[in-house]
């Protein structure tokens, strides 16, 4: 083969590999959701691909985003984008708060929130329209439960895609996840349960793999997308691949499929230095502990916070508190409270030596890249299941939020700080996390560029086309009923049949033996 010949094939075979390819993201405008989609997005920026992120036009770092060289595509929010308002983050605190967490008070407060997004996402056909110019090669969809109607979009442009989630939804999915050590996500339970919680996750599970637990769509849209939105709620099931936002490194071991990918972490960052007024603080201390509850969970109760603030006022530490009203309290000398914080370059530093933490999936993997030890508050959603693995790997401590007291959260920030036991867990764990051929943000970009190139046949388990009666087993379990009552009936014959002529055959017998 001539030279130039080879160069041109050569060539011809690297640019149909590392073809830029058109993607879209799909997130809910949360904050801690966007904190995974974000550096996902520019991950695939950086690759080369031609990478667009559709929000509301009312989000609050809309502009951050476009200037960092991101396209953005946006909806008519009609004046508000209602998830990404103070005042909707303070609902939801207070209202989970006061209500111990209650799911059902959590879906109130935030599927018509969702609900309300969604018809102003899907009835923007001028954005449909400009999808359809673009001609996206695929789409990345938030998989969260409320928002299932962000499936609705890839279907109409006709383009494959895949779902995005930190909720492992494996009936879904179809990943067979036993309930016997594997728990229900927004249960209290961990991998270890009684007698009584494998019950009570049975329920937990098949409940949700049963219910619909997306808002109902109105019916202008049900009108528009008639194909679509007939069945909207078993869109997510057609996924190409699952990218569950978890990690083994700090969650349980659980059963897998080839089209599931874990990218838990996709957010981690080696540290920058600090901001001035940070570093001050920091160079006259001694020991740092970082406190912050994310995003939503931004307006504390005031007892909780004095409860927070008279602990922190009898310890020894020094702390960086994210507290957006912090000039309504009687702050100690000893604590920086302010309404940022630049949350990873505090936790990888050499003199931070706990973390006080809701326990949202961000601000644990952090905590753990870092090997920072933990003291989890949780209050509502996957956090309280966050805390429970923490605790089961012995990465910190577990509180109530609802019931804590200022001398319990004094001992615990104590007792991780100190305790050489859990630094060595978590240091142990952050080397088995960083210990990969691709971080998190690289696994996802690579797996994305594959299902593009080559489908998910090969990938895919026959069980998620299999009719959920037969993928259960259950027409099996009444083959074996019918049959196993069948015999039933057999023995029940014979032996009725064996009763009723047990007389003639002893008479007949007998009646041999006096003839002979």
């Amino acid at each position: 083969m001539k030279p130039f010949t080879f160069l041109f094939f050569s060539a011809a075979t690297l640019l149909c590999y590392a073809s830029a390819f058109k993607v879209v993201l799909l997130p809910t405008p949360f904050v801690s959701h966007m904190n995974y989609f974000e550096p996902l997005a520019l991950e695939l920026h950086q690759s080369g691909h031609e990478t667009y992120l559709v929000l509301s036009d009312s989000f609050r770092a809309r502009q951050r985003l476009t200037d960092k060289g991101l396209n953005i595509l946006t909806y008519d929010s009609k004046g508000t984008c209602e998830i990404d308002t103070d005042d909707f983050f303070k609902r939801v605190t207070i209202g989970m708060i006061d209500n111990g967490g209650d799911p059902g008070v959590l879906g109130k407060l935030v599927a018509p929130a969702i609900e309300s997004e969604c018809s102003k996402f899907l009835l923007d056909i001028e954005l449909l329209e400009k999808g359809k110019k673009i001609g996206f090669d695929l789409a990345v969809v938030d998989g969260l439960f409320f928002a299932r109607c962000l499936y609705i979009w890839p279907k109409e442009l006709n383009i494959p895609y895949i779902t995005l989630t930190t909720l492992q939804d494996f009936w879904r999915a179809r990943v067979p996840a036993p309930p016997s050590f594997v728990p229900f996500h927004y249960s209290s339970f961990g991998e270890r349960m009684t007698y009584l919680e494998r019950f009570a996750n049975v329920f937990m599970s098949v409940f949700f793999a049963l219910s619909t637990t997306s808002p109902p769509l109105s019916q202008v849209i049900r009108d528009r997308y008639k194909d679509s939105s007939a069945d909207f709620e078993s869109l997510a099931t057609k996924s190409k691949l699952w990218m569950f936002n978890t990690d083994f490194s700090i969650d349980y071991a659980k059963p897998s499929l080839p089209n599931i990918i874990h990218v838990g972490g996709m957010s981690l960052n080696s540290t920058k230095p600090l901001p001035e007024l940070f570093a001050k603080f920091v160079a006259k201390s001694n020991r740092i502990v970082v406190v912050t509850f994310g995003s939503v969970i931004s307006q504390l109760p005031n007892y909780i916070v004095e409860k927070m603030i008279d602990a922190f006022r009898q310890s020894p530490f020094q702390f960086v508190w994210r507290l957006p009203k912090a000039k309504e309290f009687s702050i100690p000398d000893n604590v920086l409270a302010v309404d940022w914080i630049p949350q990873n370059d505090l936790l990888g530093h050499e003199k931070t030596v706990a973390f006080v933490t809701h326990s949202g999936n961000n601000g644990q993997f952090e905590a753990l890249y870092h090997a920072v030890p933990m003291v989890a508050l949780p209050i509502f959603a996957d956090q309280i299941y966050n805390s429970l693995r923490m605790e089961a790997k012995n990465y910190g401590v577990r509180l109530s939020m609802h019931k804590f007291t200022s001398q319990q959260l004094k001992e615990a920030l104590e007792k991780v700080a100190d305790n050489k036991e859990i630094k060595a867990n978590l240091v142990k764990g952050s080397m088995i996390l960083r210990d990969r051929p691709l971080n998190a943000r690289k696994r996802a970009v690579y797996w994305i560029e594959h299902v593009i190139k080559y489908g998910d046949r090969h990938l895919r388990s026959y069980g998620i086309d299999m009719p959920w009666y037969q993928y259960l087993l259950l027409d099996v379990a009444v083959g074996y009923a019918l049959l196993f009552g069948f015999l039933i009936y057999l023995i029940k014959r014979a032996f009725v049949y064996v009763s009723a002529n047990a007389q003639n055959w002893i008479g007949t017998s007998k009646n041999k033996k006096k003839t002979h």
